[in-house]
């Protein structure tokens, strides 16, 4: 009974010695693997805190100068807004007719005594109007500089006065549109070659008359540059997207028979090369994506500088992003397939 109990005894000093390391060594895998996804916890929460901290300071920055623009700048009252598919300033045609597929609507405030049907009699005679507009997307007002450099100028300074930067003492633009239909009950022009944010206040409309246009006007040779990017080609996938996507979003605009005019107002601004200079001067490959919004829908494309081609690569609902990756309400055009905030480095001719 001894030696029995004593080979007993040695049985679970073994047993011990092979299940206590065992065990240990358990114990340490889950605490690693506990730590693991505490890590994982806390570094997310540190990027989302550190992600909000920066939208919050830019949303903050803005706010401060806008309440700014507000107590220094005689205020003009609005007489509309525009809908537009162009949903932020990056993305928006920086020249109307330059992009004369594009449409939009001028909705008037009917709230306004002098807004009736009856003020808009005769309007439907002409044209083109002249839009003037307060360029409401410019969060860099105070901080004019006398010298810009516009778009087409490639890199070439010019005084702010002599182009039609939206950094301007009193942020006023003037934009040439043509008027394609007139509804006076609800108050609602229809409007094509449109180079306007949707949301721009406008504070007047003035009928274009042939005297506007000077028999021999003399510009600068930049500004007759032609476009940037001359070749435009959409893959399979995006030409489908076009047109399934474009029967939800783009019907405020563009009719189901009218999506090829949808098409076409797309690579008209496409083909003016709407990238901000920083994403132009940058390093990036020609399969780097970058988006533009167009209605409801997100453009993906991407740019062979070699070649001076741009291929449309696929779109996707709006909706799918979420603001994970916006801030302060401006998007903009990015890399690597997200969206980004809308840095003042855009170019220096823009949007209302």
């Amino acid at each position: 009974m001894r030696m029995l109990g004593s080979q007993q005894n040695s049985f679970v000093a073994v047993l011990s010695s092979i299940l206590l390391p065992i065990g240990s060594l358990v114990w340490l895998l889950i605490k690693k693997s506990t730590e693991c996804v505490r890590l994982q916890k806390e570094l997310k929460r540190s990027e989302k805190l550190r992600f909000e901290e920066r939208r919050g300071r830019t949303r903050a920055e803005v706010a401060l100068r806008n309440q700014r623009k507000e107590s220094i700048r005689e205020k003009q009252k609005a007489i509309g807004k525009v809908r537009s598919p162009f949903l932020k300033r990056a993305g928006t045609p920086r020249q109307g007719l330059v992009c004369p597929a594009s449409r939009g609507l001028v909705i008037l405030d009917k709230s306004q005594n002098k807004i009736t049907p009856s003020a808009l009699d005769g309007l439907e005679q002409y044209s083109h109007i002249w839009l003037i507009f307060e360029f409401h997307a410019n969060t860099d007002h105070l901080n004019t500089s006398s010298k810009v450099q516009p778009p087409r100028g490639y890199g070439k300074r010019v005084g702010w006065l002599a182009t039609r930067t939206p950094h301007r003492t009193n942020p006023i633009g003037l934009s040439l549109v043509e008027l394609y239909k007139v509804n006076p009950t609800e108050s609602i022009l229809q409007v094509r070659g449109i180079d306007l944010c949707d949301g721009t206040p406008i504070l007047d409309i003035k009928p274009y008359v042939p005297w506007d246009t000077p028999p021999s006007p003399r510009v600068p040779n930049w500004v007759q540059a032609n476009d940037a990017l001359h070749s435009i080609s959409w893959s399979s996938q995006a030409s489908q997207q076009l047109y399934s996507l474009g029967s939800r979003f783009f019907t405020d605009f563009y009719s189901q028979q009218e999506l090829d005019q949808a098409q076409t107002a797309i690579n008209q601004l496409l083909a003016q090369d709407p990238r901000s200079k920083r994403c132009r001067n940058s390093d990036n490959h020609s399969d780097d994506p970058f988006n533009i919004p167009f209605a409801g829908v997100l453009i993906f494309f991407s740019v062979d500088r070699k070649h001076s081609s741009v291929t449309v690569n696929y779109l996707t609902p709006l909706s799918d992003h979420t603001a994970a990756h916006t801030a302060d309400d401006l998007l903009c055009l990015s890399p690597n397939k997200k969206l980004d905030d809308d840095s003042d480095d855009n170019d220096d001719e823009n949007c209302g």
